[in-house]
């Protein structure tokens, strides 16, 4: 009989991971009156690239976070939200129990403020200022450096570098890693891992 109820047990989870689905969400904002996009995501993936429409557009992959003995969550019902305020566009979808991956196309010269609890940011955009903050997990970012004045990383537990056009790599390494580069330009990066690396490199390599 215990067999059995094992059996039926382990049936029951592997059509549960089976019917879990994942929900694809797309939005465009018109961006002549932005100057900030923020980004919200608790764990996944955020991809920033450029895109040469006048539009800001977003396309996001929801589904269920991965679990064991517990009932996932309904990717079926996520919702993409959006809020503009001064300037400042916010989009994230509130779902707890998700993975998130988000592509995130850009025109030149929009400022970022990311925000992810676990997992990857990648930037391979000119964005204006770039703000992000991570809280387990990596970031990178191909930039052309000309454009900025400084750029500051931080990790609480990671690596963090600047790779230059002459191949000069500045490094931080381990507990407690932070970096300061001055560049010639006028924007600025600024992020923060508590724990993960971090790495900034010049498009013009």
């Amino acid at each position: 009989m215990k067999k059995v109820l094992v059996l039926t047990l382990i049936a029951g989870l592997s059509c549960v991971s089976a019917s879990a689905t994942a929900k694809q969400l797309s939005a465009q904002f018109p961006s002549a009156e932005l100057t900030h996009l923020e980004v919200q995501n608790g764990v996944g993936e955020v991809k920033i690239v450029q895109s040469n429409d006048a539009t800001i557009s977003v396309e996001v992959k929801v589904k269920p976070a991965k679990k064991w003995l517990f009932k996932e969550a309904d990717a079926d019902s996520a919702t993409l939200e959006s809020s503009l305020k001064a300037g400042r566009l916010t989009v994230s979808v509130p779902m707890d129990d998700t993975e998130q991956e988000w592509l995130v196309k850009i025109p030149k010269g929009m400022a970022l403020d990311l925000q992810l609890g676990v997992g990857e940011i990648d930037i391979q955009a000119e964005p204006a200022d770039i703000s992000a903050e991570i809280g387990v997990g990596s970031f990178a970012a191909e930039v052309l450096l000309s454009n900025y004045k400084d750029v500051e990383m931080s990790a609480g537990v990671g690596e963090v570098s600047v790779k230059t056009t002459e191949n000069v790599k500045e490094n931080s390494h381990l507990v407690g890693g932070d970096i300061h580069f001055r560049g010639h330009g006028s924007a600025n990066i600024s992020v923060e891992v508590g724990v993960g690396d971090a790495v900034v490199r010049d498009s013009a390599r």
